[in-house]
């Protein structure tokens, strides 16, 4: 019994000495990745602020438009999809109407 027990405890040194090296690999793994992972909690912030506030992704919209087509481009895409959505809208209400009428 004694035998077995001392074997059991040489066997619990061996593994707790084999966990000790995996934690410090690990924690040198984490090291090397930080910055990388630092970069990507920055765009996970930026997608939360994003979210938080639309109006920035509808001003960034606005600006590269606008770079790109000048003000009265801007001014014709904007008027194309306000057309677009009053037809969108025309259509969903003739269609939910002949739905509930039947």
């Amino acid at each position: 019994m004694d035998r077995e027990l001392s074997q059991l405890l040489l066997r619990r040194g061996e593994i707790l000495g084999r966990i000790r090296q995996q934690r410090v690999e690990v924690s040198e793994l984490a090291g090397q990745l930080k910055p990388a992972l630092n970069w990507a909690d920055r765009g996970l912030s930026a997608l939360d602020h994003v979210r938080q506030h639309p109006y920035v992704a509808g001003m960034v919209a606005l600006l590269v438009l606008w770079r790109r087509r000048g003000l009265l481009g801007v001014l014709g895409s904007g008027f194309k999809m306000w057309r677009s959505w009053r037809m969108f809208a025309l259509l969903r209400n003739k269609i939910l109407s002949h739905l509930t009428a039947h």
